[in-house]
């Protein structure tokens, strides 16, 4: 069923390009639809991924990434160093990845999405006054999904706390270049903090172009958040030298009770890298489809970062809509099937970061 069907996506992050590609590849005639300006290469922050799945969304081997080969752990009660073997790359890096396997000429960026009315078919309308019919309409419009608040009645949650993102050059900090490349974690209590090197920018792996990728979750009421929000310009997911963000940080960020080697990288950061809070937002599923509506990636299901599930689960989805498609005799029966098919394991990645993260509140 999936050749020839005319499928909307709205978002081009990397939920709505894994959806492109998947679908793209399965037969159907994709166009998506972003808000945004093109600025999702610049996301420069690490994640964890799966090289085979990226392969089997994008169909393209060889994404650039580094293997995390040790795991330094301190907290209170233990040191340790162990074996590890995590893929890391960087949000822009994948996000390059699968806009050069979908078909960029079906990605329309600021094209913001006013109004999708379900028919025989799915109507939208941008909100420059357009409209697109669509037999299949599948929104990957992140965590704040418009289309998810209105077609399926459910928001998202503030988790009660903030994830402090950095990036800084890996050349900043010699003493933490390591012959293999090492997961770095150390816990306090209600706090929790994570460094890791990624590829350079453009994916380069050259050790001098290398980054160190860290976050320090931390937890803080809504009023506080709503201070620190409000000095934030731009894109809340692009990390840029943003001197709000610096200055915020500098007054919340007390050294005592940490290892050293964690102190040596936040004050690094303040120096010479970027920083970004982004507060943890949660939302568990009840469906991931009605009718004619598919709901992919963080619009479906809002796990919390500690998790490092979001880009792989979004590449899932991706797929499976495009097997329940392949399968399914109507549209209707295909996004029901996707949505009993992803639903379990999507309802307990979010409350598996529920849990982890109910330390930090």
């Amino acid at each position: 069923m999936t050749l020839g069907l005319r499928v909307g996506v709205v978002g081009a992050s990397i939920g709505g390009l894994s959806a492109a590609c998947a679908l793209g590849r399965s037969g159907a005639r994709v166009h998506v639809l972003e808000r945004a300006r093109p600025c999702f290469a610049e996301r420069g922050g690490g994640l964890g991924v799966n090289p085979e799945l990226v392969t089997r969304v994008s169909g393209r081997p060889g994404l650039p990434c580094l293997v995390l080969r040790k795991r330094r752990l301190w907290s209170a009660r233990e040191q340790s160093v162990r074996d590890c073997r995590l893929p890391v790359a960087s949000y822009g890096a994948l996000w390059r990845w699968l806009w050069q396997a979908a078909d960029r000429a079906a990605v329309e960026f600021q094209r913001d999405v006013a109004l999708a009315e379900h028919r025989d078919c799915v109507r939208v309308t941008t909100s420059d006054g357009r409209v697109s019919s669509f037999e299949l309409l599948v929104a990957a419009d992140g965590g704040g999904s418009a289309i998810r608040s209105t077609h399926f009645g459910a928001r998202r949650a503030y988790a009660g706390y903030t994830l402090w993102r950095g990036l800084v050059p890996l050349r900043a900090l010699p003493a933490l270049v390591d012959r293999e490349p090492t997961l770095h974690v150390a816990t306090r209590p209600s706090q929790h903090f994570v460094a890791y090197p990624i590829p350079g920018p453009n994916g380069s792996l050259e050790p001098e172009d290398r980054r160190l990728n860290w976050g320090w979750y931390r937890g803080m009421p809504e009023a506080e958040l709503s201070s620190v929000l409000a000095t934030l310009s731009g894109s809340p997911h692009v990390l840029t030298r943003h001197e709000p963000s610096v200055r915020a940080l500098s007054k919340r960020w007390t050294p005592e009770g940490w290892p050293g080697w964690v102190d040596a990288i936040v004050r690094a950061t303040v120096e010479h890298g970027q920083i970004r809070p982004h507060p943890v937002y949660q939302y568990v599923p009840a469906s991931l489809g009605r009718r004619r509506i598919a709901l992919l990636g963080d619009a479906g299901h809002l796990a919390s970062p500690i998790t490092g599930a979001g880009a792989g689960l979004a590449m899932e989805d991706a797929l499976e809509l495009a097997a329940a498609l392949g399968r399914g005799t109507t549209v209707e029966a295909a996004v029901a099937d996707y949505s009993s098919a992803r639903l379990e394991r999507t309802q307990q990645m979010v409350r598996r970061g529920v849990e982890r993260g109910s330390a930090f509140r």
